[in-house]
């Protein structure tokens, strides 16, 4: 399988994104002392909360391949958070 420059442009577009938010979230848990709760570093639950966001959004396009749905719609809506 192929990957266009496009498709990989993409790719490394939405790795960077990922980079800023889960930035963005361990800033947010720090501010709000959200890690005194399990004593666990900010940075650990940033990168924890992210990958549970990108397992959920993957488990939603293949929910959407498997009842045969457009699952390009997800990955519209997710641009538009």
């Amino acid at each position: 399988m192929t990957t266009s420059k496009e498709e990989l442009d993409q790719q490394v577009d939405e790795q960077r994104k990922m980079s800023h938010f889960e930035s963005e979230l361990r800033i947010l848990i720090n501010n709000n002392s959200m890690e005194n709760g399990s004593d666990t570093p900010d940075w650990m639950l940033a990168q924890y909360l992210t990958n549970c966001l990108d397992n959920f959004n993957t488990t939603v396009k293949l929910r959407e391949k498997w009842y045969g749905r457009d699952e390009t719609k997800c990955s519209e809506a997710q641009t538009l958070i």
